[in-house]
């Protein structure tokens, strides 16, 4: 896990999640590697309003 010198965590390959999903308002989104939220916190902005991600 990458972290920042705060020690807030970064999360990998966060472009090619982005390009890979296209995320869009009213898109519902599973996260399958939820762990510290890093890609649902990316995602859940461009879903809304009306889209859904559910965390596993």
């Amino acid at each position: 896990m990458r972290t920042t010198p705060e020690g807030d965590h970064l999360p990998v390959l966060a472009d090619e999640i982005l390009t890979l999903l296209c995320p869009t308002p009213g898109k519902i989104i599973v996260d399958c590697t939820l762990g510290a939220g890093g890609h649902t916190s990316l995602l859940l902005p461009m879903v809304v309003p009306g889209g859904k991600i559910f965390g596993v």
